[in-house]
C-alpha cells in the first residue's frame, strides 16, 4: 500500500478563495513519479490539457509540469478540481507568471528545452542517487521559484540577486534567450503576456469529503490548448516577380535574379496556436520559387496542410497601425483599423492585417523533385489593394525566411530530432511580437534559432495579398 506524501513546494498557507466558475467541476490527477526531490517537480497530472506537448514530457498518459508557488501545499497522490487560467494567474498569490516561467516550460513541455536530460525517469539508482533527469528537475524547480521572486541565490529576490542567481543553468538559459546577462534575467521576470509560449496556469483545489470545492492548493504550469475560433484569418495572393532576396554562402546555387510565390493559408481550418507542431488545424498550401530567368529555378519551395500532410506548426493574427498613420487603432477584433484605408486590410474587412505562420516544408535547389527539408517561418501584411510603384503607400509585406535541414549548410539533424524541434519553436509565430509593428518580425528565440540560409521578400512592388476572416471551419 503505497503512503501519501506531502508536498512542500512552499510552506502552507491559509487558502485563499479561487475565482473560478463552479460550472465546470472537472478534476484532474496529480501524482510524482518516484525518484524526484520530494519537495519539487517533475510532477504528472492525468488527464493530458493543452496541446503541444512533446512526447518526452508525456509519462503514464500524463503531462509533467512544476509547481509555482511556495505559498500553498499539495498531497500527492491526490485528485483535485481544476481551472485553467488563459490569463496565468495563480492562486493563492493572485499574480502573472513571468515571461522567463512561460518560455522556459513551453520549451520543457515541447521536449526541447537544451541541456535537459529528457532520458529516463526520476528512478534512484542503486547507489541512491538521483539521475540526472531529476538532478535538471530540481534545478529547473527551482528556476521558476527565482522567476517568481520566491526564491533567490542571493541577498535577496528579483534586482538584489541577479549575478547570483545565473549561476543555476536555467535560469542562465533563459537570461540569453532575453537579451543575456543580469539585464536578460531581469527582462525574463517580468509579466508573461496572456497566452504567451502557449503557456497558462493550472489552479488545483481539494476535493472536500461531500464532493464541493476545496481550498487552494499548489498551481502548476500547463500548456493551453489552441484557439481554433474567434479572430483567426487566413491569407490569399503572391507576387510572380520580386527582387528582395539574400543567401548564405552555403547555397551553392546562383543568386536569383527575381523571386515568387503564391498560395492560400488558412483554409479551410486556420487555427491559431504560437507552436501546436504539425497542427491538424492549420490548412492550405504556399509555393515559394527562386528564378534565374522566367524558366530556370535556383531553388524551390512548398509546404501544405492539407488531408494527411501536416506541415504548419504556428499561425497567428495581429492587426497593426503603420507609420503612415499613427492614428489606427491597431487591435484586433471583428475588423481590423475600421475605416482606415491606408494600414489595411480595408476594403477587406477583416479581423487582421498581418498573418505569420511557420513550419517544416520541402526545398530543392532547381525545380526537381524536393528533397531537402526546411524549417520556415512567413510573415504577411495586407496594407492595401495594388502594390505598383505608382501606389500609395504602405506597401503590402510578405518576408519569408528558410533554415535549411542540409549539412552543407551546418544542420545534420530532422525535423523531429530534438534538435530540430527546437529550432522549429525558435522561428515560430509569437503572440507578443507579432502585435507591435515594431517587432512583429522578430523571432521568438533568435539565439537558438541563428541567421536564416535564405531571406526573401520585404515590401512588395507587384502583386497583392489579401487577408480574410476565418472560413468558420472547426478542427475536430
Amino acid at each position: 500500500m503505497k503512503t501519501q506524501k506531502s508536498i512542500r513546494c512552499l510552506a502552507l498557507a491559509a487558502a485563499a478563495g479561487l475565482l473560478l466558475s463552479e460550472a465546470v467541476a472537472q478534476q484532474v490527477t496529480v501524482i510524482q513519479i518516484p525518484g524526484y526531490h520530494a519537495d519539487a517537480g517533475e510532477f504528472n497530472i492525468t488527464p493530458i490539457l493543452g496541446s503541444g506537448y512533446g512526447a518526452a514530457a508525456v509519462v503514464n498518459n500524463g503531462f509533467e509540469t512544476f509547481c509555482i508557488s511556495r505559498n500553498a501545499g499539495i498531497t500527492v497522490p491526490g485528485t483535485f478540481y481544476y481551472s485553467v487560467s488563459v490569463n496565468e494567474i495563480y492562486q493563492p498569490d493572485n499574480l502573472t507568471i513571468s515571461k522567463g516561467t512561460a518560455w522556459l516550460y513551453s520549451s520543457f513541455a515541447a521536449g526541447t528545452l537544451a541541456g535537459y536530460h529528457y532520458d529516463g525517469a526520476g528512478i534512484i539508482d542503486p547507489g541512491h542517487i538521483l539521475s540526472q533527469r531529476a538532478e535538471d528537475a530540481y534545478q529547473l524547480q527551482l528556476a521558476f521559484w527565482t522567476l517568481e521572486g520566491q526564491y533567490w541565490y542571493g541577498p535577496g529576490p528579483g534586482p538584489l540577486s541577479l549575478a547570483e542567481d545565473l549561476a543555476n543553468p536555467w535560469l542562465a538559459l533563459v537570461a540569453n534567450a532575453f537579451g543575456g546577462g543580469t539585464g536578460g534575467l531581469l527582462a525574463a521576470m517580468s509579466a508573461n503576456t496572456p497566452g504567451g509560449y502557449n503557456v497558462g496556469v493550472l489552479n488545483l483545489n481539494d476535493v472536500n469529503a461531500d464532493g464541493s470545492r476545496g481550498s487552494v492548493v499548489q498551481p502548476v504550469l500547463v500548456l493551453l490548448t489552441p484557439s481554433t475560433g474567434g479572430s483567426g484569418c487566413r491569407v490569399t495572393g503572391g507576387s510572380n516577380k520580386e527582387t528582395n532576396n539574400w543567401q548564405s554562402a552555403c547555397i551553392t546555387t546562383a543568386r536569383p535574379s527575381f523571386i515568387s510565390h503564391g498560395g492560400q493559408v488558412g483554409a479551410s481550418l486556420s487555427g491559431e496556436t504560437p507552436f501546436s507542431p504539425y497542427s491538424p488545424c492549420i490548412s492550405g498550401e504556399l509555393q515559394h520559387n527562386r528564378h534565374l530567368t522566367k524558366q530556370s529555378l535556383v531553388g524551390n519551395f512548398h509546404a501544405s496542410g492539407n488531408g494527411n500532410v501536416h506541415q504548419f506548426d504556428s499561425l497567428l493574427c495581429a492587426c497593426l497601425p503603420c507609420d503612415e498613420n499613427p492614428f489606427a487603432v491597431g487591435t484586433v477584433g471583428e475588423i481590423c483599423n475600421p475605416n482606415d484605408r491606408i494600414c489595411g486590410p480595408t476594403p477587406r474587412r477583416a479581423p487582421a492585417n498581418k498573418i505569420c505562420f511557420s513550419g517544416v516544408g520541402d526545398y530543392t535547389y532547381s525545380n526537381g523533385p524536393k528533397t531537402v527539408k526546411a524549417v520556415f517561418r512567413v510573415d504577411i501584411e495586407d496594407r492595401g489593394e495594388g502594390n505598383s510603384r505608382a501606389s500609395s503607400p504602405p506597401a503590402d509585406r510578405y518576408r519569408i525566411r528558410l533554415w535549411l535541414l542540409d549539412p552543407a549548410c551546418g544542420r545534420s539533424y530532422g525535423p523531429d530530432s530534438a534538435q530540430g524541434l527546437a529550432l522549429r519553436l525558435a522561428v515560430s509565430a509569437d503572440p507578443v511580437t507579432i502585435a507591435s509593428l515594431a517587432t512583429t518580425e522578430n523571432l521568438k528565440f533568435p539565439l537558438v534559432a541563428g541567421a536564416p540560409d535564405i531571406d526573401d521578400g520585404g515590401d512588395m512592388t507587384q502583386g497583392n495579398q489579401q487577408i480574410h476572416p476565418e472560413t468558420g471551419a472547426v478542427c475536430k
